[in-house]
């Protein structure tokens, strides 16, 4: 039995709302802290609006076959569901994660992250053991923010096949950041660069979606839903 332990704020079974897998059944693994401070954000109806997972910031440790129960309890048995590991950030427990793909992963599973571009320094340092973290997962989805440094957002760009994709929240002000991130890896293909809208309730997405369409038909961007919030507005575990 592993004596590994990982911060957990909560683990639920949706389908995936975002990204190259939106549509998808899967278990969301969000697990606790964040390394950027102060919490991203981002302007709705000309309002700042944070990081709508604030609430990672609070988690319980759990053991990793404690965590494993729990998924195992979430999934129908005839459902072969991918797992994401999400967070706050997930890449701050990456041997948490790493051993528990190592130990429970296999035909039945396919793992995906969701990360903020953050990178272990041992990680920027060592290409073999960078490249054997991100085929690790099935999808390796980046969402840039400003505090992310270009040395992190060049190297992962340089994956130039599957896994690693790019999504971009809009919100109606920040093309200039998003246009300025990309011209840093301009060999990146289109095909991986995803633009969604920034805003948590169908209210807020309904307008801003026709402007984040528009763009994505100007620069070959793909456009992402955010299936979970247009359903579910704010409510979690959903």
């Amino acid at each position: 039995m592993s004596q590994q332990k990982i911060k957990l704020a909560e683990v639920f079974y949706t389908i995936q709302g975002e990204g190259p897998n939106a549509g998808v059944p899967a278990i969301f693994i969000r697990l606790s802290g964040c390394n950027f401070k102060p919490p991203c954000s981002w302007k709705v109806d000309g309002k700042v609006q944070y990081c709508d997972t604030l609430y990672a910031e609070k988690g319980k440790l759990i053991s990793l076959d404690a965590l494993m129960s729990r998924v195992n309890s979430l999934i129908p048995i005839s459902v072969k569901p991918i797992i994401v590991f999400t967070g706050g950030e997930p890449t701050l427990q990456y041997e948490a994660i790493s051993e528990f793909i190592s130990k429970f992963g296999g035909a039945r599973y396919h793992f995906d992250i969701e990360s903020n571009g953050s990178l272990p320094q041992s990680m920027l340092n060592d290409s073999a053991k960078f490249y054997e973290w991100i085929y690790t997962f099935s999808h390796y989805i980046v969402s840039p923010k400003p505090q992310t440094p270009t040395e992190n957002i060049v190297k992962l760009a340089s994956i130039h096949t599957t896994p690693v994709s790019f999504k971009f929240v809009y919100d109606g002000t920040n093309i200039d950041f998003i246009r300025n991130t990309l011209l840093k890896m301009p060999f990146l293909n289109p095909d991986h660069i995803y633009l969604m809208s920034a805003g948590c309730t169908p209210e807020e997405l309904r307008e801003r979606d026709i402007e984040t369409v528009e763009l994505c038909k100007k620069f070959g961007y793909r456009f992402s839903p955010r299936i979970q919030s247009w359903l579910y507005g704010k409510k979690r575990g959903v």
